[in-house]
């Protein structure tokens, strides 16, 4: 099956397992121009930097007055954002803060902004690899 055709932001997120590095991006599909790309910022998780890249090709749809709905290969992450709130187990700590700062001001734009833009899951083994993926498997 054929990618889907419709404009849209599809988003990914990389993690580093060694040390918990992340990094996450959003990409105008089909036309392939990087809207957005985030971090590096240490310590935290994959599922995370995947909720905050969803998240943040949300509000870039919104800001940029786009009304795209928002891809992801990340049911996990999918869900977090359609809930409103993330479901991590990452313990906060001094070294993390800054990714717990992150995570409470998406759960807020989420919070004031539900509804705003459609998210949807990137079906990988129909339509190939995820556009905005980084590579790292």
């Amino acid at each position: 099956m054929k990618r889907p055709d419709i404009e849209c932001i599809v988003v990914d997120g990389s993690c580093i397992l060694a040390d918990g590095t992340i990094e996450y991006k959003g990409i105008h599909y089909p036309i392939g121009k990087e809207l957005f790309r985030k971090g590096p910022y240490e310590n935290a998780t994959n599922n995370i930097a995947e909720f905050l890249a969803v998240v943040s090709g949300m509000i870039y749809s919104v800001q940029h007055n786009m009304t795209l709905p928002v891809y992801s290969d990340s049911q996990t992450a999918i869900a977090w954002a359609r809930n409103g709130r993330h479901n991590s187990t990452l313990a906060r700590t001094d070294k993390n803060g800054h990714i717990f700062k992150l995570l409470d001001q998406a759960e807020e734009w989420l919070a004031e902004n539900k509804g705003k833009v459609a998210v949807e899951k990137w079906l990988t083994k129909e339509w190939g690899e995820n556009p905005a993926d980084f590579g790292r498997k």
